[in-house]
């Protein structure tokens, strides 16, 4: 008798839909991470959930102190192994102040650590009572940035978290469990449902985003939904599913292609990032009411060069091509550094990553036509001078801005300023020529290729409206260098933030 008794204070069914029972009904992204002990080194380390966790306030070097110490790396394992819930609150209980939420399945740990807490207690950590004998958890030294705190609560075999700018923060994942008034959660709401029934069962890690509507969160519709099948320390593959109506919404609307077909050749094994999108779907989002008349020009002659290739005699892996934007590695890279300007100069120039587009063109006269509306687009839309450099001794042609003075674009050698060339019949752009040059040249020297590198898209994306593949290990750096170099560049020009 006293076994069962202490069997049934301790025992606590899980319940997978449960586990959305805490989470405000206003929130407007949400995570969920399926069997998270197992893969606990991997999450850790990857960019993604680094990033997630960041934005929660939890730092890289926290995330690694983690993973250097065993002992914390187990109680991790312990509190987040099962089943979790990532949610982000925009205004958490009508504050003004965002938030971010938690929830996690421990079972039966949950009774043992609320006897832990009360009985002997955990240094740093201190019980705060609340009316009805409910009690939740603070931490003195929160593992949190300055300014955020970390509150904690134990209900029904549930871990509940909350990192706001209040200490009390956790009260609103309990007043949301415990289903009072005019705290509704997302486990009755609609949209939370249709974003679980889009995703593959088994699926061990899916997000999804929302508009924020303060006064009516429930009837806010999914915008955009994450499903990976794989994800760890350097990789992750899946799904993105946007709440759109796109003009192709299905295989049979999109003829078969061989989407890097001729790519092969040009790219080689230089991405660390490849993604393509159907002229059709670019120009449905282009030539939009909101979109400038620049990039209703773009669309309208990305749209005309497939149209043109898929009618020109080419070989069948080039017919229908979508326009890709691919980022290349390291050796690529380079920097802006215009000349006569102390402040860039002394930010040692602004490192950009070697970003690359086109489309196949199939017709160099007709390429060649589009490029010229586009510019003339840009200059009367902006007062720009942009025109064409075409030197008969250079392959790539460089784009120039011929206004009187001397803009910062004007003061960039040539070969840091936008190129073009038409090759192997792509109109490639690229956002300093000195990339396309070092890419025909590599191109040029005949380097043995491979018969298929990772970046190049399977062939279930032959029919696909979009696709994207990177390297996230490669691909960080690189956007992080950019993003630095600009802060510094920003800082040394204004220092004062005005």
């Amino acid at each position: 008798m006293i076994v069962a008794g202490i069997g049934w204070v301790l025992y606590a069914p899980y319940d997978p839909e449960t586990v959305w029972r805490a989470i405000p009904a206003d929130a407007v992204f949400f995570s969920r991470h399926l069997q998270a002990a197992g893969r606990f080194p991997d999450l850790s380390r990857n960019p993604l959930m680094m990033t997630l966790l960041r934005s929660a306030g939890i730092s890289p070097s926290a995330l690694y102190a983690l993973n250097d110490n065993p002992e914390t790396e187990a109680r991790i394992r312990e509190l987040f192994g099962r089943d979790v819930v990532i949610a982000y609150i925009p205004d958490l209980g009508g504050s003004n102040e965002p938030a971010w939420v938690f929830a996690s399945w421990i079972g039966n740990r949950a009774q043992r650590l609320r006897w832990t807490l009360s009985i002997r207690g955990i240094s740093g950590v201190h019980a705060v009572e609340l009316p009805g004998h409910e009690t939740f958890w603070r931490l003195d030294n929160d593992p949190v940035e300055t300014g955020k705190h970390l509150s904690l609560a134990l209900v029904d075999g549930y871990l509940l978290g909350c990192i706001s700018a209040f200490s009390t923060g956790v009260k609103i994942p309990m007043a949301t469990w415990n289903r009072e008034r005019n705290y509704p959660s997302l486990q009755t709401v609609g949209w939370r449902e249709d974003a679980q029934a889009s995703v593959d069962s088994g699926t061990p890690d899916w997000a999804a985003f929302k508009r924020h509507h303060r006064d009516r969160p429930a009837e806010t519709p999914l915008a955009m939904l994450v499903a990976l099948q794989q994800l760890n320390a350097s990789y992750a593959q899946g799904r993105l599913i946007a709440n759109v109506a796109l003009p192709l919404t299905s295989a049979d609307d999109v003829p078969s292609r061989s989407v890097s077909g001729g790519l092969r050749d040009i790219l080689g094994e230089s991405p660390v990032l490849f993604s393509f999108v159907s002229p059709a779907v670019l120009a449905f989002f282009m030539d939009q009411p909101y979109a400038p008349g620049w990039a209703r020009t773009l669309a309208a002659g990305l749209v005309s060069l497939a149209e043109d290739a898929s009618t020109e005699t080419v070989a069948s892996d080039t017919v229908d091509q979508p326009f890709f934007v691919s980022v290349l590695d390291r050796r690529y890279a380079g920097s802006l550094n215009p000349g006569n300007d102390h402040a860039w100069a002394a930010a040692g120039g602004v490192k950009v990553p070697a970003i690359v587009a086109g489309i196949h063109a199939g017709n160099p006269e007709r390429a060649d036509t589009v490029l010229m509306d586009i510019l003339d687009e840009l200059n009367r839309e902006y007062r720009l001078g942009l025109i064409p450099r075409r030197d008969p001794m250079e392959t790539v042609t460089v784009i120039e801005d011929s206004r009187s003075g001397a803009s910062w674009y004007q003061r960039l050698s040539l070969q840091e300023r936008v190129g073009v060339v038409y090759h192997q019949g792509w109109l490639l752009f690229a956002g300093q020529a000195m990339v396309l040059e070092r890419l025909l040249e590599s191109a040029s020297r005949g380097d043995e290729l491979q018969p298929a590198y990772a970046w190049m898209p399977p062939a279930e994306a032959d029919t696909a409206p979009a696709y994207c593949w990177t390297d996230l290990t490669a691909f960080a750096p690189l956007a992080t260098e950019a993003l630095s170099a600009l802060s510094l560049m920003f800082w040394i020009r204004d220092p004062q933030h005005t």
